[in-house]
């Protein structure tokens, strides 16, 4: 998520919006989840 802390940022594959942001909504839509 977009508000993680910096450390964990630096060591993932991918970083999605904020909650506030739909960001949930936005990764599953990346991936095709739904």
């Amino acid at each position: 998520m977009g508000n993680a802390k910096e450390v964990l940022k630096q060591t993932a594959d991918d970083i999605t919006d904020t909650p506030d942001k739909n960001g949930l909504y936005n990764s599953f839509k990346k991936y095709k989840l739904i």
